[in-house]
């Protein structure tokens, strides 16, 4: 079986699934295979056709890109369209090595159009304030800017094509974990 995570940045998406890499789950993550991509030098040409001033000394400047994807909606959708479907190639070809059921972190399901190849969707959700608080601790960034990328990815207003389970993360970490537990 093949599920995907998902959920708006800073619901615990990771969370979930390091409590289910700790149970011993075979977890894939959109974001570590986006990290391994943006080493490559394929995916660096791509990315410096469509955004030469993002890129410099062969590496590309994530701050630079990040600013210019969050601050227009039409660049943002360029990028995704490099990104998405490079990244969905390596869950496809990883997912196939495992035995077992698939744990993906997908951070953004229903824009990427991915719904559709997995069995089940786990949707994390988090209220907003408790969400914002989280981009700006892990990120480092100031609340307006944590708004900005907020409000860019807010997405589940979705009807996905796959049976559905929401995972409310308001409360702790083993509080989460025995929700986590209880769904397994």
């Amino acid at each position: 079986m093949l599920v995907a995570i998902t959920g708006t940045i800073g619901s615990g998406k990771s969370t979930v699934t390091d409590i289910l890499r700790k149970k011993g789950k075979n977890v894939i993550s959109c974001d570590e295979i986006n990290a391994k991509l943006l080493t490559e030098s394929s995916y660096i040409e791509k990315i410096a056709s469509e955004f030469p001033s993002c890129v410099k000394d062969g590496r590309i400047d994530k701050k630079i890109l990040s600013d210019i994807v969050f601050t227009d909606e039409n660049q943002r959708k360029k990028l995704n369209a490099i990104a998405h479907p490079a990244i969905f190639e390596r869950v496809v070809n990883e997912a196939k090595l495992l035995k077992g059921d698939v744990f993906v972190e997908v951070p953004l399901l229903a824009e990427s159009g991915q719904d559709k190849y997995f069995d089940s969707i786990w949707v994390i959700t988090c209220d907003e304030t408790r969400q914002l608080n989280r981009i700006v601790e892990r990120d480092k960034i100031p609340l307006d800017k944590a708004k900005i990328i907020y409000n860019r990815q807010k997405e589940f207003e979705a009807d996905f094509s796959k049976p559905v389970i929401y995972i409310e993360n308001n409360a702790d970490y083993n509080e989460l974990k025995a929700k986590i537990e209880k769904i397994l």
